[in-house]
């Protein structure tokens, strides 16, 4: 969903939530004809629906024209309802299931004493509307969701979502849906489901796809694309794809068929009968049953096939294989995250894993706070940066201390018996409890109560560690102090000449004094170095990066007042840009005074030359010249060793405030106005970086900076 999306996609389910012990509407086969160049379509729904006595009642968009309504074949009588009562359709609403029913009306059908005695009825409605919804200049990042388009028909392509309204709904939970879809000549379309029939006539392209689960909502795309085929043993793998991005087409095709064999042999057999990968013509980065849709713009980028279709193909397991009971937290982004983006990492190196799991630890630490945090019960969805990071970070988080706590094969093998007992139906974290104590044959009660049901993360200080001998063997001794409610199974590491040992001591909160028995001459010892415990880190556990400012509760950004002033006005734009939440002050570099600069985070804009605030921190102990050099009066500059510069370069450092490690700044300089417009928007998807240089808005280098003041890591002489 998203225009630079993309370590996270996104599973899509229906907006809205309706209530009830069984669905109003078992089935719905959709027959839909588009009319691309008026914005319009007109539709017939025959429908399998639960006998209501009197009347059956569903709702739709307000907007619709409805035509006939047959009921066992026969044409019935109904009436249309603008205001009804949201009750009859469910309970517990949410905030976005009022924008839902505020764009629908309700139809009640009258019904006759003879169908009274049947348990369901055969429903047929014919429908017509126009649906042309703005595409949204949507913004996302590591930071953010932005608002979602809901529904397009048009010349550009087809976006149907059930926020649209688009069909009939009656508080159904899930429903079986099958759709034919008729387009001119040229297009295509791509929904849910088996592809049973593909015809071309008469200037008009149909293609029925079949339902073969149910599901809470059908989406449908369409576009000028071109389709490619292929076989993943019994699955079709399709690419639909716009004709000047072919050359990519069967580098995702290929991609999604290891993916399929990978998941197949960890987790289960794949669900579906197809995957589709679909281009489309706006921005998303969208995970439906058996398909995802992603933006035109970002299938491109190399890590979308590497990281994120992955993402994609494993959502097929989590959440639309096995569905989400999102009344007990939604458990799924967390584990598709540990079993896609997580564990491509963990294969290719364990460096790159230990650094994927500090950054989850990491974000946790910039964005929560007692003021955000919840427990993972209550993750719905990601909207915040901080429910991201709770609800994908803290999740993965969890999965990795269960497989830490038992071995790989009852991790995995619980996994595969909570995929198979709960295929198709909706499932929550007291199923994958229960799977893991089944698998281990261990109570587990005490674990997903402090994991799941409180919020919060430990705290680990080292108050000492000291190297002594005792009866001519060398002993570690440490003090170890442990904020937060939590039992731990603590890891230490001893690092010797040539190898590492590591040790689990059982925690809780308070103070502990642990004894260590060294088979050789120890050089150093860490508590946790491997980021194998999800917690609060210290902040010279790891280096300041951009997200800390962005997280920060308090913080200020900094234009400047001097220079060029067409760069002077892009920068302020960039300062409100950045402040789109209203969470920071924005202000001119004149504004700030230095006796306040320890109190809060900063955002720093311009170059030593154009914003004064630099002094102030120079002043306060902040020597730039230890990260950054500058050459000339443009703002060339040094980083890293390597020179940048030009018409067109920027650059971003973030380091902790000198006055309050708590606290952290970031400076970001360009050399011209258009590369603060080009490279600013792009700044909040590199938040787990410490340093970032740009040339002409592409990014040339990218790091963090190297922790050497490790305080849970002790170094012996």
């Amino acid at each position: 969903m998203t225009r630079i999306l993309i370590t996270f996609t996104i599973i899509l389910s229906a907006a809205f939530a309706f209530a009830g012990d069984k669905p109003l509407i078992t089935k719905h086969d959709l027959a839909i004809q588009f009319d691309l160049e008026n914005h319009n379509f007109q539709a017939e729904d025959k429908m399998i629906a639960m006998n209501q006595d009197k009347h059956f009642s569903f709702i739709i968009n307000k907007d619709f024209d409805i035509g006939k309504i047959y009921v066992e074949g026969k044409k019935a009588k109904y009436k249309e309802i603008a205001d009804f009562d949201w009750n009859l359709f469910g309970s517990d609403f949410e905030s976005n299931d009022s924008s839902f029913f505020h764009r629908t009306k309700m139809i009640q059908v009258k019904l006759k004493k003879k169908y009274r005695s049947l348990e369901s009825l055969n429903m047929v409605i014919n429908y017509s509307g126009t649906l042309y919804d703005s595409l949204k200049s949507a913004q996302f990042s590591r930071t953010s969701v932005a608002d979602q388009t809901i529904a397009i028909i048009g010349l550009e392509g087809i976006y149907l979502s059930p926020e649209a309204a688009y069909y009939p709904s009656a508080a159904e939970k899930m429903s079986m849906f099958s759709a034919e879809l008729t387009t001119p000549e040229g297009y295509l379309t791509v929904t849910d489901g088996k592809l049973v029939l593909h015809d071309v006539n008469m200037g008009k392209n149909t293609m029925r796809w079949e339902g073969e689960a149910i599901t809470d909502g059908l989406y449908i795309s369409g576009g000028k694309w071109e389709l490619i085929h292929d076989k993943a043993g019994e699955v079709d793998v399709y690419g639909f794809f716009f004709p000047e991005d072919q050359d990519i087409s069967l580098q995702y095709v290929g991609a999604v068929k290891r993916y399929l064999a990978m998941y197949d042999g960890l987790i289960g057999k794949y669900p579906y009968s197809k995957f589709a990968v679909v281009e489309n013509f706006f921005s998303t980065g969208y995970g439906m049953p058996s398909w995802t849709l992603l933006g035109k713009e970002v299938v491109r980028l190399p890590w979308i096939v590497h990281i994120s279709l992955g993402h994609e193909v494993c959502h097929n397991w989590w959440g639309n294989g096995v569905f989400v009971d999102y009344k007990t937290g939604n458990w799924c982004e967390g584990l598709t995250t540990y079993c896609a983006d997580y564990l491509y990492k963990e294969r290719k190196n364990e460096s790159e894993a230990v650094e994927y799991r500090r950054n989850l630890n990491q974000d946790y630490t910039a964005y929560v706070n007692s003021g955000n945090d919840f427990p993972l019960s209550g993750f719905r969805s990601r909207d915040e940066t901080f429910t991201r990071t709770i609800g994908y970070g803290k999740s993965a988080m969890v999965f990795h201390m269960l497989r830490k706590q038992f071995t790989d094969e009852v991790f995995w093998k619980s996994l595969q018996s909570f995929y198979a007992g709960n295929l198709f139906k909706k499932a929550s974290w007291n199923d994958i409890k229960a799977s893991f104590e089944e698998t281990a044959g261990e109570d587990l009660d005490w674990f997903f109560d402090q994991w799941v049901d409180q919020p919060g993360a430990p705290e680990i200080h080292l108050v000492k560690a000291d190297l002594s001998k005792i009866d001519g063997q060398p002993v570690v001794q440490m003090k170890i102090v442990q904020k937060g409610d939590f039992k731990l199974n603590l890891p230490v590491k001893i690092y010797y000449q040539d190898s590492t040992v590591v040790n689990y001591f059982p925690t809780e909160a308070g103070v502990h004094s642990l004894s260590l028995g060294c088979a050789g001459n120890p050089l150093a010892v860490a508590i946790d170095p491997d980021f194998d415990v999800f917690r609060k880190l210290d902040r010279d556990e790891y280096p300041a990066s951009l997200s800390e400012v962005f997280g920060a509760s308090e913080k200020i950004i900094v234009y400047p007042s001097q220079g060029d002033k067409e760069k002077i006005d892009k920068y302020r734009d960039l300062a409100n840009s950045l402040n789109r939440k209203g969470d920071a002050k924005v202000m001119s570099d004149l504004s700030v005074k230095a006796e306040d600069i320890g109190n809060s985070s900063y955002f720093i804009l311009g170059t030593p030359r154009e914003n004064s605030v630099y002094a102030l921190f120079e002043k306060a102990g902040q020597n730039l010249s230890d990260w950054i050099l500058f050459s000339g009066q443009k703002g060339n500059f040094v980083l890293m060793g390597d020179s940048f510069g030009g018409d067109d370069a920027s650059f971003m450092i973030a380091l902790r405030n000198p006055l309050n490690k708590e606290n952290s700044v970031v400076f970001f300089s360009a050399t011209s106005s258009e590369e603060i417009s080009v490279t600013g928007k792009k700044l909040p998807h590199y938040g787990k970086y410490s340093y970032l240089a740009f040339e002409q808005g592409q990014n040339k280098l990218k790091g963090n900076w190297e922790v050497t003041n490790n305080p849970l890591k002790v170094h012996f002489k």
